[in-house]
């Protein structure tokens, strides 16, 4: 006995459709981010190999990434702008207010998961600012507060790193900062420039507060630290907060 099994096939998505609006947006918006990461770790070969001229030019390609990924989904999105922007002083339709509140809204529904919301949301309201009337500048087509909570937002790879200078010496904690970037290049004199920091550490806390003040530091004082360097001509620049 033979059965038959029907497959149901879902039609393709086009551009008169909000939820691929969006996901056009966000695929441009992803492209970004990975160019802008793929970036970051050729400045640090860079700079470890003291090559300032190259560092220039990366810092300019970096500056024009953004609007090239912007002016990339405008021009994917052609089509839908032509169909649902309105032309001339006229105010938008109500048919287009429904379908561009249908884009917004999709896109929040596709950052569920995103590890970079608040970034892609910034990125939407670039595309979408260039794309509509300034009648559209407004939360219920742009993103004026963000939409995604990221208090609780989970990562693969943690962005800062914790020292404890409390529990392990401020020396002690200022080299494994440095030495944890893994540095090719290496330092003049590492333990120097760390007693060097320590000092000016140790005098602007004391600026802050008084020796003869009650308070002191916890045994749990963190230094948060972000995992990657921040590059600027021939400078390198750690990042942190305690």
């Amino acid at each position: 006995m033979q059965t038959s099994e029907t497959i149901a096939i879902e039609p393709k998505s086009t551009m008169t459709d909000p939820l691929a609006v969006a996901q056009t947006i966000l695929a441009g918006f992803n492209r970004h981010y990975s160019l802008f990461r793929y970036s970051a770790q050729r400045a640090k070969s860079l700079f470890e190999a003291g090559d300032w001229l190259g560092m220039q030019t990366l810092s300019r390609e970096r500056i024009e990434y953004y609007d090239r990924r912007v002016r990339d989904c405008l021009r994917t999105m052609a089509p839908v702008i032509q169909t649902h922007v309105q032309s001339g002083p006229n105010a938008p339709s109500q048919r287009q207010q429904i379908f561009w509140q249908a884009v917004r809204q999709s896109f929040v529904s596709l950052l569920a998961e995103h590890h970079q919301p608040e970034c892609a949301e910034t990125f939407f309201n670039s595309v979408i600012c260039r794309a509509l009337h300034r009648d559209y500048f407004q939360n219920n087509f742009l993103f004026v507060r963000p939409a995604v909570a990221t208090d609780y937002l989970d990562s693969n790879q943690p962005a800062y790193r914790v020292y404890y200078p409390a529990q392990t010496g401020l020396r002690q904690s200022l080299t494994r900062i440095l030495a944890d970037f893994g540095m090719a290049c290496g330092f003049d004199d590492l333990p120097r420039d760390v007693q060097r920091l320590a000092r000016a550490g140790v005098r602007e806390f004391n600026q802050r507060v008084s020796r003869d003040s009650s308070r002191r530091l916890a045994h749990d004082c963190q230094v948060h630290v972000l995992g990657n360097l921040f590059f600027r001509h021939q400078m390198a620049y750690v990042v942190g907060r305690v």
